[in-house]
């Protein structure tokens, strides 16, 4: 870590990745995620004991209309008992799944997807393959898009497509039932029992997510001190430091914007879950510090979890 990278035009970065072609969706994660220090591992994968196996699993999971005797032997057994684990009504040997957009498939294919490798970095659990909401199974708690909604148009499946859930499903994020067969459709979340949206597209919500978790566990943590005006912080921080463009994270009631600076982000939250207010994060202590300097804040510094609490 030893170039300075200045979060500051991680707006830029973000439209450039948003105007690129969908063969370069996934640069940005990859860049971002070795920003912070995450190297994929050798280790087991969400899927299989190793990657490869962890691929032919996901490419046969998200056939829904794959019958039993399509898919390899053997592994034959192991993928109906994940299919059925993931709910789903069965038809015979098929299941009434939703259309999957490419870009997902992509994502849990990919080598460096973090998730896959390293689901302790995000504390969500996965719904692969997607599922309905409402769910005809009963175990998801999202509805449908209420009438008033501005993402419900009329005569459209007002259904969502969950892929993501908080893990005891306080929020699900999915993508329009109605946009389901686009290559790379927008993401919403559920707050309390409305959707609004958290991202312009499934690649694009990966980032999101990796960019709320990945700093908190390789990144030099600043905690604001005793005598620190927390009240003053966040002012002092909009003014100083600009937005890196992506939507605020929406996740048991939390509503965290991100400001970035040369090395560090910035996670002020104005929602009413238990977020700390402001959170800093530095790819090294020197960044968090001379942002304490720049705004006339004293905070204690955390060195990275990484380095203390490495994961299992």
């Amino acid at each position: 870590m030893n170039d300075v990278i200045d979060y500051s035009r991680f707006a830029d970065r973000l439209a450039a990745a948003r105007a690129a072609g969908p063969e370069h969706r996934w640069d940005l994660l990859r860049e971002f995620q070795a920003e912070w220090g995450y190297t994929p591992s050798d280790g087991p994968r969400w899927f299989g004991e190793d990657l490869a196996e962890h691929q032919l699993l996901v490419r046969y999971l998200s056939r829904p209309e794959a019958a039993v005797d399509e898919w390899p032997v053997a592994h034959r057994d192991e993928i109906k008992k994940l299919r059925a684990e993931r709910g789903g009504e069965e038809t015979g040997d098929r299941y009434d799944r939703p259309p999957i957009p490419e870009a997902l498939t992509q994502w849990w294919l990919l080598p460096e997807n973090s998730f896959a490798d390293k689901a302790k970095l995000y504390w969500t659990h996965p719904e692969w393959p997607p599922t309905w909401r409402p769910d005809p199974n009963g175990y998801g708690v999202g509805k449908e898009l209420p009438k008033n909604s501005p993402y419900r148009k009329p005569g459209e499946d007002p259904r969502l497509c969950v892929f993501m859930a908080e893990y005891e499903y306080c929020n699900e994020w999915g993508y329009l039932a109605s946009e389901a067969r686009l290559d790379d459709p927008r993401v919403l979340v559920s707050v309390g029992r409305d959707w609004v949206e958290q991202a312009s597209s499934v690649s694009e919500f990966f980032l999101r997510i990796a960019v709320d978790r990945l700093p908190d566990h390789f990144g030099w943590t600043g905690h604001l001190g005793p005598d620190a005006d927390a009240e003053k912080v966040p002012t002092l921080v909009r003014a100083q430091l600009p937005e890196v463009g992506l939507l605020p994270w929406r996740e048991l009631a939390a509503h965290s914007v991100v400001h970035g600076g040369p090395d560090v982000l910035v996670a002020l939250d104005s929602g009413k879950g238990d977020v700390p207010p402001v959170r800093v994060y530095g790819r090294t202590h020197e960044a968090v510090a001379a942002l304490g300097r720049q705004l006339g804040i004293d905070w204690s510094i955390r060195e990275p979890l990484s380095q203390t609490r490495p994961l299992e």
